[in-house]
């Protein structure tokens, strides 16, 4: 087993995440449900009635359940809230 010391990490810098707060929770799932939609969809109307209905449900569960709220101060905890929350493909659908 190989150990790393301070001389591998010379020159990185070391940065601590600072937890989101609502208005940027909200301002993330607003603008990753669109992104994921417009992927998915196109940039047509469907798109972007998907991405609200999205939005809307992640939201609510994060505001519901403290667990989840805590959680998604993180922002990596967050974008994994944000991918499993998402409904499954269908099939025929993408």
């Amino acid at each position: 087993m190989r150990r790393y010391g301070p001389a591998c990490a010379e020159g990185l810098g070391e940065c601590t995440l600072v937890d989101f707060q609502d208005e940027e929770i909200e301002a993330f799932v607003t603008r990753w449900t669109a992104a994921v939609e417009r992927q998915a969809r196109g940039d047509g109307e469907q798109a972007v009635y998907a991405a609200a209905a999205e939005r809307e449900g992640l939201l609510r569960a994060i505001h519901h359940n403290p667990g989840a709220r805590r959680l998604a101060a993180n922002p990596l905890l967050l974008t994994i809230l944000a991918v499993i929350a998402r409904p499954p493909c269908s099939a025929s659908g993408r």
